[in-house]
């Protein structure tokens, strides 16, 4: 399978993720492309990011939501955030000039979300995370809705964006109820 959205091209296969990938741009402007590549390998306890070659762990809750995801690159056994280094030098004329640069951490997100899914945007960070998949452990689209595979999840209004395909068998909910209106309790593994 295959997904477009404006240039970035991803493909799927077997939940591998092969991604259209930019080597570098020019001083006009133009990008010239590295073609695609491995670049997201699912395992059972995170993901391999082929690009940056580091394995990364996902730490889930009782609902299979996805609340933090953390490589130890140095294999140290502690994991840290992002560090803001300050570089300053004195001149001999007294003047000083400092820069500011980041050194990358070992935390990869951190996500907190309402009941029904909608992210605490205050309490919730992603770096350059490949790796979209998140409440329940599906995958959020850019259109902010959540692909359980066979219908699509708003969690911004907690209902489903189509009638449910199974909604004879439950006459006493509506068809557009996410888990009977108890996400506390229940989770829906595929949409049905």
């Amino acid at each position: 399978m295959k997904k477009l959205f404006g240039g970035l091209q991803t493909d799927y296969l077997d939940g591998f993720q092969y991604k259209f990938t930019y080597a570098w741009e020019d001083e006009t402007g133009t990008m010239t492309t590295d073609g695609m590549k491995l670049r997201i390998i699912p395992t059972p306890e995170g993901y391999f990011d082929g690009l940056r070659n580091r394995y990364f762990y996902n730490y889930t809750d009782h609902l299979g939501n996805i609340r933090l995801s953390y490589s130890d690159a140095n294999g140290d056994a502690i994991v840290t955030g992002d560090i803001v280094i300050e570089n300053c030098q004195t001149f001999p004329d007294g003047s000083t000039a400092c820069n500011n640069y980041i050194t990358p951490g070992e935390a990869e997100g951190a996500n907190n979300y309402y009941p029904f899914g909608l992210m605490h945007n205050a309490q919730s960070y992603n770096f350059d995370n490949a790796y979209n998949y998140k409440y329940n452990g599906k995958e959020l689209q850019e259109t902010g809705m959540y692909d359980y595979g066979a219908r699509f999840y708003m969690p911004d209004i907690g209902r489903w964006g189509v009638v449910d395909p199974l909604a004879e068998k439950y006459r006493r909910w509506s068809p557009y109820n996410y888990v009977m209106n108890n996400p506390l309790r229940f989770i829906d593994p595929d949409g049905r």
